[in-house]
């Protein structure tokens, strides 16, 4: 049976050509399982790069749970999950209301909003430094020219609001790719749905939360597992803007890990820290899903 399978020209050849689309994946998809087990395996021993792994056991784990820089990233973590959580969920949940009403130049506005996903994070950390700067930026300029001087201040060089300020960036990329998926789902629902709820009397706010909300679980699925995701591997943007401070007050877990791993070269108690962060990211990321599919 395998060999008739083979012998069909037509379908050999597209079974070739199946392979070579799907081997550069597989290549990527190994070496990434490679370079996860691995670090898993180091996590277990003390290596500072100069000398050679040494195992230590569960020695890197207990430093971990008394590491206060360590707490202080997981917490400032958490928390920009959970601004980028409510972020993702209100703002590209209104622009797609927006552009589902068939504006005009609708096209334009779908360009404009996805292409903060082209940049890369250095980029998008760089822009955000200017436009966040106390002397010329164009937030202060802007709250300035609106006579609000009090709310004035140096956003990225204030301990209460350099994390946010952070934030506000990465919720800046992320936006457009979101409200294209919410976008896409709303198109995806049954008019006769909606028509049926208008005709027995249901306000559009009715509409709205009986109707329209329940349709779009899975894309709210989709986009939550999406923002965890991407909070738990915040980087880029943190160390472009501010490296972590001031006073440690931005600073969250993968900077943490490049600081452990690259700057005071502890390859080993940075690959327990990664390790951590895997199983963290896991467990939200099920429970979620599970709760999600429990509701259905």
């Amino acid at each position: 049976m395998v060999f008739s399978f083979f012998h069909n020209k037509l379908i050999r050849k597209k079974f070739i050509i199946f392979l070579i689309f799907i081997a550069p994946a597989m290549i990527f998809y190994f070496i990434e399982l490679y370079c996860i087990l691995d670090a898993i395996l180091m996590s277990f021993h003390r290596w500072t790069v100069l000398s050679p792994p040494q195992y230590v056991g569960l020695k890197n784990f207990i430093k971990l749970l008394n590491d206060e820089y360590v707490h202080n990233a997981a917490v400032n973590t958490l928390k920009w999950m959970v601004v980028s959580l409510i972020a993702s969920v209100t703002v590209p949940i209104l622009i797609a209301l927006l552009l589902n009403c068939k504006l005009r130049g609708e096209t334009l506005y779908k360009v404009v909003f996805i292409l903060p996903q082209a940049l890369s994070g250095v980029a998008v950390g760089v822009a955000w430094t200017w436009m966040f700067s106390p002397g010329f930026g164009v937030i202060n300029e802007t709250l300035r020219a609106l006579g609000l001087k009090f709310l004035i201040r140096s956003w990225i060089g204030d301990p209460s609001t350099a994390l946010y300020a952070c934030v506000a960036g990465s919720i800046w990329v992320s936006t457009g790719f979101y409200t294209m998926i919410y976008l896409t789902r709303l198109r995806d629902i049954p008019q006769d749905l909606l028509e049926a709820a208008r005709v027995d009397g249901a306000s559009p706010w009715q509409v709205f939360i009986y109707v329209t909300l329940p349709l779009m679980r899975e894309a709210f699925a989709i986009v939550t597992t999406l923002t965890i995701l991407s909070s738990f591997k915040a980087f880029d943007i943190v160390l472009t803007m501010t490296r972590g401070g001031p006073q440690h007050a931005s600073e969250v877990l993968g900077l943490r890990i490049y600081i452990e791993g690259f700057e005071l070269f502890r390859m080993g108690y940075a690959s327990t820290i990664s390790t951590a962060l895997l199983l963290l990211s896991l467990v939200f990321v099920i429970l979620y899903l599970r709760l999600i599919l429990r509701r259905r």
